[in-house]
């Protein structure tokens, strides 16, 4: 139902907002919560129209549609901030081209043709030849990446016991709410 895909919805909104790289688009989640807050916006309406003599109830729906709204336009806002800041990466990398929906693809591309037009135009046309290139991967590696090796916590959402954060270190156990 609606809460269990709110819940999703907060998970995945959370994990990005963790993660350094940008993680698999959840677009089965996010055409199903902006389905039903479009239900949820008819009905509001529908409400509206009947002159309840209960507005109080229409209050109460409108605000839960506001946070869940927030909620959805964080998730996207995040993810578009991430190819924002690494342009070339989100685009070049095929690992991380395959987790971008299609409309968050064609915005990398078209902010990296205005971003890479921005800097020839300002500053790196007028650098020497060999270190004009935007894309370039030999000993100047001009494509940003996010760090990977950065601390990240979690919090464990279901016990699962013994687990192996990493080859040749003593396993962890991992029990709900524990947060590492």
């Amino acid at each position: 139902g609606l809460e269990d895909d709110v819940e999703a919805l907060k998970r995945a909104w959370i994990t990005e907002r963790g993660c350094p790289e940008l993680v698999p688009y959840r677009s089965d989640l996010v055409e199903r919560v902006k389905r039903k807050l479009a239900e949820q916006e008819e009905l509001i309406e529908e409400e509206r129209s009947i002159n309840t003599p209960e507005p109080w109830r229409i209050t109460a729906y409108e605000m839960e549609v506001e946070r869940i709204s927030y909620v959805l336009k964080s998730y996207q806002r995040c993810r578009l901030k991430k190819i924002q800041r690494y342009p070339l990466y989100s685009i070049k990398d095929l690992d991380v081209r395959e987790r971008l929906s299609a409309n968050e693809f064609e915005f990398a591309k078209s902010y990296t043709d205005l971003f890479g037009k921005h800097l020839t135009g300002t500053c790196v046309g007028r650098l020497p030849e060999p270190l004009q290139a935007l894309d370039e991967q030999t000993r100047y590696d001009m494509i940003a990446k996010p760090n990977t090796q950065k601390h990240v916590f979690l919090r464990v959402v279901e016990s699962i016991g013994q687990f192996e954060l990493q080859a040749g270190l003593e396993p962890v156990f991992l029990d709900k709410d524990d947060i590492w």
